[in-house]
């Protein structure tokens, strides 16, 4: 059965209002958590990354914090590069400071 039938039979199987307003509230909640995930990417306090051998490049900021400050290391590597979309999944920034040795900070990483 193909999905969207699948979910109407769903919604008629629910008697109130209130359920069916409930359940696509739910589904909304649902499609809003599902972020495409980063291969290969690793976890830093609130920040994905990925590393190679000299350095480190943040992939996404996950955290809420509305200051947040990028580490100028993550282990004994430099982060050198905030990669593309790194902060455009959150609204809510008000400032970000940027770590000295920072290379590269594609426009489209979310801070302009």
């Amino acid at each position: 059965m193909p999905p969207v039938f699948l979910f109407t039979k769903i919604l008629r199987s629910f008697s109130s209002i209130g359920s069916t307003v409930l359940l696509l509230l739910l589904l909304l909640l649902l499609l809003l958590s599902m972020r495409a995930p980063l291969s290969g990417a690793e976890r830093f306090g609130d920040f994905l990354y990925t590393a190679d051998a000299t350095s480190v490049s943040i992939a996404r900021y996950t955290g809420s914090a509305a200051n947040v400050i990028v580490p100028p290391k993550i282990g004994e590597l430099p982060v050198t590069s905030i990669g593309d979309s790194a902060f455009s999944y959150y609204s809510g920034l008000v400032s970000v400071t940027l770590p000295e040795g920072l290379r590269t900070c594609l426009r489209s990483c979310g801070l302009w």
